[in-house]
């Protein structure tokens, strides 16, 4: 289920420890507990995680506010998350007609394909960090997601027409920037109705098409998933991995997946095609 303190702040300055006493899980940039962990990002600070609390930031020296925040609603949120035992994707959740799209991956290309689907009239449920529920299978945003924003590159936002001087600054160090795209949604989870994996395919292009799409068996469908999954050595270390595969094996059974193969290149010429296929992959 969603978390339910919506409400509340994602996040306030103050102390952090330097280790998690009892660690199931050691990274050079977590430390985890059943309960609570510590991220470590040397130019940004340290992060105290625990379930069902704001975020303790110990910012290094220069950090902003906004670098802060752009961790906090990405790989923070995610981990928190974690701790809680929602999984999280990463990639893009579009509601289309009250049915929830999601382009996975960590390839470039998810939040731009999701920014074309919402401006085709869909909404962005959740951009970076994508909630993954089950019995139904139901997608939302984590806390502190601005839902109906994601962020976009300079060359990928002038491709769909979107005014720069209407985005915020994700951090000071990245062109990239926040952009509303289409209606806010609700904060209610929607079905999950299909998902779609963007990849780069070098045989592409030339004479032939930039676009192409194919379908994923069951087995290619789990390890695209189980790629996807943030944190998932966390997930293994605290001893959660059946419930991982549950949920995966789960989707790559019931819910249609498509993978979308581009030609490289700018993805600013594609993202019209991409958005076609993307949709033709819903039920």
């Amino acid at each position: 289920m969603p978390d339910k303190a919506g409400a509340g702040p994602r996040w306030k300055d103050g102390p952090c420890p330097d280790h998690v006493p009892g660690a199931l899980h050691r990274s050079p940039l977590i430390e985890a507990s059943a309960s609570t962990a510590v991220f470590n990002v040397p130019t940004v600070g340290k992060f105290l995680v625990r379930a069902g609390h704001p975020v303790v930031v110990q910012r290094a020296a220069y950090a902003t506010d906004h670098d802060v925040d752009c961790m906090v609603v990405g790989p923070v949120a995610a981990l928190q998350c974690c701790l809680e035992g929602r999984l999280c994707l990463r990639g893009t959740a579009v509601d289309i007609g009250g049915r929830a799209l999601v382009v996975f991956g960590g390839v470039k290309g998810t939040s731009s394909l999701g920014a074309a689907l919402a401006l085709g009239g869909g909404r962005v449920l959740a951009d970076g960090v994508v909630c993954i529920g089950s019995s139904p299978l139901s997608v939302w945003a984590p806390h502190g997601n601005d839902r109906g924003r994601t962020t976009l590159w300079p060359d990928t936002a002038k491709a769909l027409s979107l005014d720069p001087s209407r985005s915020s600054v994700v951090r000071p160090v990245l062109a990239s920037r926040r952009f509303q795209v289409g209606d806010e949604p609700s904060e209610a989870p929607v079905p999950l109705a299909a998902l779609v994996l963007p990849a780069l395919d070098l045989s592409l292009g030339g004479s032939g098409p930039l676009v192409e799409k194919d379908s994923m068996g069951p087995s290619a469908a789990v390890a695209a998933l189980r790629d996807a999954v943030w944190h998932s050595p966390v997930w293994a270390d605290l001893g959660r991995q059946s419930e991982e595969f549950r949920l995966l094996t789960q989707m790559a059974a019931v819910v249609p997946m498509s993978r979308i193969r581009r030609a490289d290149g700018s993805i600013a010429a594609t993202l019209k095609d991409m958005a076609r296929l993307a949709e033709e992959t819903l039920p």
